[in-house]
């Protein structure tokens, strides 16, 4: 009886200081203005880079580390306080609005397709699905410059779709590759199934065609 009582109380110990040291970490992060869980990758230096919802901290380091010359939020609405961030230190911000839950359409992939091909994208055309722009007018052609940050909320779903193809058509990467990576990076196919279902499908249109027109057909 003692010894079982001995081993509770040093689980709950250990279990007790594990808890501690990570509401260190998250508390320590936040007064840093950084996410605790950004999910960060380079997916092409210079290019590109993908993240969950950064912080003011975060973009910092991203920028003094990296380069930071343009966010790609595919959230619908940057935070306020990224929106003053960007503004201050002249870095463009470009918002569409994506669902973890459906797939990009046909104009969502169009325009982020012409942005990393870096030739001046002709926004009238995209003007429907526009959701935020600042640092340039929306009705205007505009180049987007390098590197460019995408985020979603958790870099996982929205963002994870957006890299494969991304992948796939500039990279060369296999179906499988994007496939693997979605999942390294958190997307849980049994909680957003149609995502992997609409990578598949579009693939072989787009591993022949850098940059190719994706999903004219959906």
């Amino acid at each position: 009886m003692f010894k079982g009582h001995k081993k509770t109380r040093v689980t709950l110990l250990v279990l007790l200081i594990v808890l501690s040291g990570a509401g260190a970490y998250w508390a320590g992060m936040l007064a840093l203005s950084r996410n605790p869980v950004l999910n960060f990758d380079v997916v092409e230096e210079g290019k590109l880079f993908r993240s969950g919802q950064p912080e003011t901290g975060d973009l910092d380091r991203i920028r003094d580390k990296y380069g930071l010359e343009t966010i790609f939020c595919l959230r619908g609405r940057e935070r306020s306080a990224v929106k003053d961030w960007s503004q201050k230190n002249e870095v463009r911000v470009i918002s569409i609005a994506m669902k973890a839950d459906d797939p990009p359409t046909a104009d969502q992939i169009g325009l982020f397709f012409d942005i990393m091909r870096g030739s001046t994208v002709d926004l009238v055309h995209y003007q429907p699905i526009i959701t935020q722009s600042l640092g340039f007018s929306p009705t205007e052609p505009v180049r987007f410059e390098f590197p460019v940050l995408i985020h979603c909320e958790g870099g996982a779903d929205r963002t994870g779709i957006m890299v494969a193809l991304y992948r796939i058509a500039f990279q060369d990467w296999t179906l499988e590759q994007a496939r693997w990576e979605m999942r390294r990076r958190f997307h849980l196919p049994h909680r957003h199934p149609a995502q992997l279902k609409f990578l598949e499908k579009i693939a072989p249109a787009l591993h022949p065609a850098y940059g190719g027109k994706a999903g004219q057909e959906e």
